[in-house]
């Protein structure tokens, strides 16, 4: 899986604290496409976009300083948060040092009861081996999702994995004891197949197994790889996982794109959590050969772009606000549900130590830090366990 560990390729997404401030990447190559709010990149319906508007100045930060509108929106988020703080408190809830609950600037924060939950898979719930196989299921997985399913909670799992095809993945997961159904399993190829239904993209050139298409076969996209007639004459190119891929894909991709098809990317992220500890993301390595080449802009279907996270809100039926995301990245779930305003929850089983999150930057910092994962339940609304969970702080 090209999953959740180690920091976002993107200079845009490695620049911590300045993630809202656009970046070039390599020798003047546009930034990537992760979501609204850089240049470069692709807006939610593919449109190229320009620089993000600012309410106001610039931090040290580099965040942006709210303006007058801004301000009043925050003071009342702060208002909310003051509010969930203090029955928090009321519930027992334990603190977590150096956990704010919001993010200062402007941005968006998670405020709102939780009503549904997007768990991370890799580091989350499980750990593989780098084949992607020999699943451990981490501790409290199956209590924590089998507790969700009989309060009737909505739950996703979102991963950033493309190999298998939702169905064949989540059969895989239930075999080791994830209470999860098909649909609830979701795959950047998943939102891929979305994406280019909207942008009425009809023929793709895939650069990886032949899983990684499947989601895209079945949403009536007709899929072709590297050397097979018209390969090259395509309205996208989408990049997932491909450990056998060679220069002869690389070509084929940068052919395509020069000809007008547009570049998706199942994952952004450079390496990810397996039980011999990081692992290379082989979307990651891929794409940034063709971008080099081509200078391309990049859609991003995976995490951490809010394209992702609103994906995942639509297939649940709850308000992206309403979400909670539960990982183990501070750059990929973390920094997804802060720009999303849902409410961020760490763990500290994959690539994140506990002492590690309370030094993050203001924009990949937790609401909460879960001393184990069966805390999530006392973040849900409604929620009867009040075991120790970190509470949002005002």
């Amino acid at each position: 899986h090209q999953g959740t560990a180690g920091r976002a390729g993107d200079a845009a997404d490695r620049g911590a604290a300045r993630a809202a401030r656009p970046r070039a990447i390599g020798r003047r190559a546009p930034a990537a496409s992760h979501h609204a709010g850089y240049s470069g990149g692709r807006d939610a319906s593919g449109g190229a976009r320009g620089a993000p508007l600012r309410s106001g100045v610039e931090t040290r930060d580099g965040a942006s300083a709210p303006g007058p509108e801004a301000a009043r929106r925050l003071g009342t988020q702060r208002g909310e948060v003051g509010f969930q703080a203090r029955a928090a408190r009321r519930r027992g809830l334990a603190g977590a040092a150096g956990v704010s609950s919001v993010v200062q600037g402007g941005l968006a924060c998670g405020t709102g009861a939780v009503q549904g939950v997007v768990f991370d898979v890799d580091g989350t719930l499980l750990l593989s081996n780098r084949s992607l196989d020999g699943y451990e299921v981490l501790p409290g997985a199956i209590e924590v999702l089998t507790a969700l399913k009989a309060r009737h909670v909505p739950f996703a799992l979102l991963t950033n994995g493309s190999a298998y095809p939702p169905a064949e993945q989540a059969a895989k997961l239930r075999a080791v004891g994830l209470p999860v159904d098909d649909e609830q399993l979701i795959t950047p190829s998943s939102i891929a197949a979305d994406h280019m239904q909207r942008r009425g993209i009809r023929r793709v050139l895939v650069l990886g197994s032949i899983g990684v298409g499947q989601a895209l076969r079945d949403a009536g996209i007709e899929t072709v790889h590297t050397g097979e007639a018209g390969a090259t004459e395509v309205g996208g190119v989408f990049v997932g996982w491909h450990p056998e891929c060679g220069m002869k894909d690389i070509e084929a991709a940068c052919r395509a794109i020069w000809g007008g098809a547009e570049l998706c990317v199942a994952s952004d992220v450079p390496f990810f959590a397996t039980k011999q500890g990081r692992t290379i993301g082989y979307s990651f390595a891929i794409t940034a050969a063709v971008r080099r080449l081509t200078r391309a802009p990049m859609t991003l279907t995976g995490k951490p772009s809010i394209r992702a996270l609103r994906f995942v809100a639509r297939r649940l039926g709850v308000p992206v606000r309403a979400l909670a995301v539960v990982g183990d990245d501070p750059v990929v779930e973390i920094l997804m549900a802060r720009r999303g305003g849902a409410t961020a929850l760490a763990v500290t089983t994959g690539t994140t130590r506990r002492e590690d999150w309370a030094r993050q930057a203001r924009l990949h910092r937790p609401h909460g830090i879960l001393g184990e994962l069966r805390d999530v339940l006392s973040w849900v609304a409604g929620a009867e366990d009040k075991r120790g969970v970190g509470r949002r702080s005002s």
